[in-house]
């Protein structure tokens, strides 16, 4: 008997969503030995480290060429200091990266951790777009909340397509801005990139199993067999870019995730090789989101020393 092999491949688009993670309410999983520490006006943020395997990094940074969070960090400036009536209000929003909790709830409570009285809250759907989230009913909740400060966290669902459309993808952002816009027009607004995802494949393989017949003839039968391979996304570049531009095009500040923890020529593997997503590939371990969230209120914190050193 004699077998020959074929193959074929096909791209799988279902992506599971992230259910609730359960969150400690405290800060336990914090290092005690790092608390922040007032040096003067600034504030030195917890020492969070990346893995050892992490390469090709840059530099943590949220990206304000038009210093369009001043406004926010005065406001908690203002009220670390005991001047403010009221609190500052700080609404995340996006997929499932978000509706999975951890990663805004780390953001959340290091900041008021940090600032005290300060309200974060979070907004998440899974599998959600810019687009589908605008036309959702939860858009209402952002509205009732009256945030000062709305962090946009989508672009994994528009780069996890066949077919990538940066035209729509770039329209979709503006339609959405537009909405909060129309109803919130004094709301400052924060972009961040998706930490990257890989694509899943069905590899599937045609064994010709030839078996001998009378009359020295042959029949031949196949035997179809089928496997699973994951690849890094390869809009997850593109997808990234669009999110920057617009950003960029509009003034708006936004914090490059994916950029600082390697970009396409690694964040995918970084996260991968320190054992830090999930088995989909899509979606990541508490420890994955617990460093996002800590990462960006680094980022957040840098950000908001670099001003007050400029304005006190």
């Amino acid at each position: 008997m004699t077998s020959i092999v074929f193959f074929s491949l096909s791209f799988v688009t279902t992506v599971v969503g992230q259910n609730v993670i359960s969150f400690p309410s405290s800060l336990s999983c914090i290092n005690t030995k790092n608390k922040e520490l007032k040096k003067g006006n600034d504030i030195s943020p917890f020492d969070f480290t990346l893995p050892t395997t992490f390469l090709g990094t840059k530099s943590n940074v949220i990206e304000d060429k038009t210093q369009s969070l001043s406004a926010i960090f005065k406001k908690l400036y203002i009220m670390q200091q005991g001047g403010l009536a009221d609190t500052v209000r700080i609404i995340q929003i996006g997929d499932s990266h978000i509706r999975g909790l951890i990663y805004p709830q780390m953001v959340g409570d290091l900041l008021m951790h940090t600032f005290g009285s300060l309200k974060y809250t979070n907004i998440g759907i899974n599998g959600a777009t810019c687009h589908s989230f605008a036309k959702s009913k939860k858009i209402e909740k952002i509205f009732a909340e009256n945030p000062d400060l709305i962090i946009i966290s989508f672009g994994t669902n528009e780069g996890y397509k066949r077919h990538y459309d940066a035209n729509l993808h770039y329209v979709q952002i503006a339609e959405l801005v537009k909405i909060l816009r129309d109803k919130l027009p004094d709301v400052h607004l924060l972009f961040t990139t998706p930490p990257g995802s890989y694509m899943k494949y069905r590899i599937h393989k045609y064994v010709r199993m030839t078996t001998k017949h009378h009359k020295k003839r042959y029949r031949y039968r196949y035997r179809k067999t089928t496997s699973i391979i994951y690849k890094v996304n390869p809009n997850n570049g593109a997808a990234v870019s669009t999110i920057c531009k617009y950003a960029n095009e509009h003034s708006l500040p936004y914090w490059d995730l994916f950029g600082f923890v390697g970009g396409e020529g690694g964040a995918c593997q970084n996260w991968s090789y320190a054992q830090l997503m999930c088995p989909d590939h899509v979606h990541y371990l508490p420890e994955g989101y617990r460093l996002q969230g800590e990462l960006l209120y680094q980022a957040f914190i840098k950000a908001y020393n670099e001003y007050v050193s400029k304005q006190f």
